[in-house]
């Protein structure tokens, strides 16, 4: 707990006992020790416990009279003003049903009719949703926090009376239905979580308690429980007004000493913190309402003070506080998903087996909780409450959680999902959320789901959602399934995974696993008709990680891209000793259609050596330029995105087949304008180029328009300026490359020339080294590609770009240092600059290309009437 100080009042603490009070009681013991101590504090306004209980006071004698236990309703702002709103209606001596000012009207009316609720208070912002709600509006000054003028006269009743048993609030909470379900929270229930608070958290009254929880949910109720029944100071702030980037500034200005936040809004914060930034003020950081992994914890530690520790707690609405696992400053962080901790005080914990036996420490089983101080139960829903509370003779209740856990045998709680989730997968019984922990284990994932898959005739399977770290590559989900093939067996890897820009989550800020895409994972299909379809479908399964690729299945649908793309013809080059290009896979993106190509062998017909056709259509083409290693089936999934129109992509000469490679941006232009020429001889056009095939593209556009063509929009996807380019970084599939031979290391003054033009880099000395035979000679495997990195990396940083007048498009990744300003003396015309919340090769990989595909589709419709 806090040293107290001579500045701080002497304030009764709570006690681990029987309390026979009720909320306001305590708020009365608290004034009446320390008048004047602030309770609340934001925005520049002041409230000592005092006042509160006063304009409280005023505010319960504006209530309307009604039956007996019929609930008052709340829906007011976060704000000092909002909270003295909900004491006030606390003070009415009838339950307050709280209510989220972020739902809808039609949410806020069923949770008020399920309440009971036919009186609300408010603030005039908000009358008007809570009169849509159908609800007859009461509404405080947000100014003063009392009454309006006209009913400042009336007579400040005495609150009545209340045991603490009886209800004083009434949180909803969605249930696993999506229905909400009023949970009751009574005066007992609020002190046990406030006692939690000072015996766990050390929260009293030296303290200023950041309230960035909705407190209409049980969370925020019971941060400012911990708040105001401690005596300390209570901040309010709610992040979704004005955004979590508000939030770092309001941290500075409000300089709170504890923090409490769920996982998620604990990332956002940490996403768009600066590198250094410190919060000198807070000691304590708390988390709950989810799962927390170790790493957020250790992104969080820079920018806390030296001796700051970090709480992870848990609990829902029918139990509050369930237990708490403090992470003191130095301490050594634990592995993967913070366990959840010790037992709350006040509750027993027991993890019990099918036939309701105790567990021993290490067994799974349902998490139960024996305690004096749960909810009372569901509001208006007798039925459901005996469901799940048993009352004991001794006035306890047993509460069922439906988690699945274990303690550890130093008496450690981890939970490990929810008992009706797990399924069996190929006879084995999989939780969901052990994946989850492995998914949040690859370094690139900031938040992950895995939700089980029923379809008629088939076998159970995992779907997996995952959003990246900010600042992280995008990772392919073959890429997400060999990392898991490290950590778990074969039948707990997702049979999808999909990449999402961020995991939908509810009011509350949890996760919403009803708003998941549906998935498809791959059904069985059709057999191998023959062994080439055999040895292909075993080919893709390695190369994609999968127990088996379906003969019928999409290369991008079961997780490919365009860098799996590279190592699948990589690999089936070495193995079958047959050289397909990315336009056989782009035309034949099957297993069986794959097949039947490497079976052709050497009777396959010609293909173009530079040139992918992506989509086939009528009318003008969206003409896309790889970059530097890149093929041209990475511009698959934007084709996929752009409906009906025809696609084409072009890569470098050499690439993929043998023949000289273009030395200059200006020579790769000439080629590829030439063979669009022969396709498309008339405009206008539409080009598209991704990092060095942006530049190519403007060169493009220049030669187009100097035979008299029309370019309709040039679409530079984050293209880098040839003097940033030393910041990129070559991002293909990994590999090993041979070190450099003997002789190798003695090249003389053109290695000299070579490293001082490139740099230093020796993990890529072996690509460079390979750069005067680029396209000459063709190299095994992926070295090819990354051996053409490097050479579109020298172009770019070679080439000197001409001013561009015509319509820009420039959609540029997070990371990319350049702004309008920077592009103003080369794109001179009209230009529109879009960021996108990705990494340099994540901008053609889902989630974001259905952003880069919805910029560009908004201007093909201008070209289409101008071929008109």
């Amino acid at each position: 707990m806090n040293d107290q100080t001579s500045a701080v009042p002497a304030i009764p603490p709570l006690t681990a006992g029987p309390w026979d009070g009720s909320t306001l009681d305590r708020l009365a013991d608290i004034a009446a020790a320390a008048p004047h101590r602030p309770a609340l504090c934001a925005g520049g306004e002041r409230v000592s416990y005092a006042e509160l209980l006063r304009r409280a006071g005023r505010i319960a004698a504006t209530v309307p009279a009604a039956p007996p236990g019929e609930p008052v309703a709340t829906l007011v702002p976060q704000t000092v003003a909002g909270l003295v709103g909900i004491v006030g209606a606390l003070t009415t001596g009838r339950p307050v049903a709280l209510l989220d000012p972020m739902l809808p009207a039609e949410r806020i009316a069923l949770i008020a009719a399920r309440a009971g609720a036919r009186t609300c208070l408010t603030d005039p912002a908000l009358r008007p949703l809570a009169e849509a709600a159908g609800l007859t509006a009461v509404h405080i000054d947000p100014a003063a926090g009392g009454p309006t003028a006209g009913e400042a006269g009336r007579t400040v009743p005495s609150p009545p009376a209340a045991a603490p048993t009886d209800p004083a609030f009434i949180v909803f909470t969605s249930g696993s239905t999506g229905r909400p379900k009023g949970v009751s929270v009574s005066h007992a229930m609020l002190a046990n979580e406030a006692y939690g608070g000072r015996e766990r958290l050390g929260v009293g009254p030296a303290d200023r308690v950041a309230l960035v929880l909705p407190v209409a949910f049980m969370a925020g109720l019971t941060v400012l429980a911990f708040g105001l029944l401690n005596g300390a100071t209570v901040c309010p702030h709610d992040p979704r007004d004005g955004g979590v980037r508000t939030l770092p500034d309001w941290l500075d200005a409000a300089a709170p000493t504890t923090v409490h936040c769920t996982p998620s809004l604990l990332r956002s914060l940490l996403a768009v913190l600066d590198q250094g930034r410190r919060f000198p003020s807070v000691r304590l950081v708390t988390t709950c309402g989810e799962a927390v992994h170790a790493r957020d914890v250790a992104a969080l530690r820079p920018h806390l003070g030296d001796t700051a520790t970090f709480t992870s707690w848990s609990g829902s609405s029918e139990i509050g506080h369930l237990a708490f696992l403090p992470i003191p400053a130095g301490a050594a962080m634990p592995d993967g998903i913070v366990p959840v901790g010790r037992p709350a005080p006040g509750k027993e914990v027991t993890v019990v087996g099918d036939d309701g036996a105790v567990l021993p420490a290490g067994a799974t089983g349902e998490v139960v909780v024996t305690s004096a101080y749960l909810s009372g139960g569901y509001w208006g829903d007798p039925e459901l409450t005996a469901a799940r509370f048993r009352r004991l003779p001794d006035g306890r209740t047993v509460y069922r959680t439906g988690d699945l856990g274990r303690f550890d045998a130093d008496g450690t709680l981890r939970l490990l999902g929810r008992l009706d989730s797990a399924v069996k997968i190929r006879g084995y019984l999989v939780e969901p959320a052990e994946v989850e922990a492995a998914l949040l284990a690859c370094p690139q994932v900031s938040e992950a789901a895995v939700v089980p898959v029923r379809r008629p005739d088939a076998p159970v399977a995992l779907a997996g959602y995952v959003s990246v770290r900010p600042g992280a590559a995008t990772p392919a989900p073959a890429t997400l399934r060999r990392q898991l093939a490290e950590r778990l067996p074969s039948w707990m890897t997702p049979a999808t995974i999909t990449v999402l820009a961020a995991l939908p989550r509810n009011e509350r800020g949890k996760l919403d696993r009803a708003a998941l895409p549906p998935a498809t994972p791959p059904a069985d299909g059709p057999a191998p008709r023959d062994s080439w379809e055999a040895l292909t479908a075993d080919l893709w399964a390695q190369v994609l990680e999968l127990d088996r690729a379906p003969v019928d299945a999409d290369f991008l649908d079961l997780g490919g891209d365009s860098l799996t793309a590279e190592e699948l013809l990589a690999a089936a080059q070495q193995r079958f000793g047959v050289a397909l290009d990315a336009a056989d896979l782009a035309a034949a993106p099957t297993v069986a259609g794959f097949a039947a190509r490497l079976a052709a062998g050497a009777r396959r017909r010609a293909t173009h050596p530079t040139m992918t056709t992506l989509r086939e259509g009528e009318g003008p083409a969206v003409w896309c330029f790889a970059g530097a290693g890149g093929l041209g089936f990475g511009f698959l999934p934007l084709a996929r995105r752009l409906g009906d129109q025809p696609v084409v992509a072009f890569h470098a000469h050499g690439l993929e087949r043998r023949g000289r490679p273009d030395w200059t941006v200006a020579a790769a232009a000439r080629r590829h304008v030439r063979d669009l020429l022969r396709r498309q001889p008339d405009g206008p056009y539409v080009l598209v180029g991704h990092s060095l095939g942006g530049l190519i593209a403007l060169a493009a556009a220049q030669l187009l328009r100097a035979s008299g063509s029309q370019v309709a929009l040039v679409a530079l996807l984050d293209t880098y300026l040839p003097d940033q380019a030393g910041t990129m970084a070559y991002q293909g599939p990994s590999a090993a490359d041979p070190a450099p031979a003997a002789g190798a290391r003695r090249v003389g003054r053109w290695t000299g020339a070579v490293r001082a033009l490139l740099g230093d880099d020796r993990r890529l000395w072996s690509h460079r080294l390979r750069l005067p035979l680029a396209g000459v000679a063709q190299f095994d495997g992926i070295t090819q590609y990354g051996v053409f990195f490097q050479q579109g990396h020298l172009l770019t940083r070679l080439h000197r770009p001409r001013p561009w007048d015509g319509p820009a498009l420039l959609l540029l990744a997070g990371d990319n240092p350049a702004n309008q300003d920077r592009w103003s003396t080369v794109l001179t015309g009209p230009t529109e600059l879009r960021r996108l919340d990705c990494d340099h090769p994540s901008i053609l990989r889902e989630p974001h290309v259905a952003l880069v595909a919805e910029a560009i589709a908004g201007r093909l419709g201008a070209a289409a009437g101008a071929a008109r």
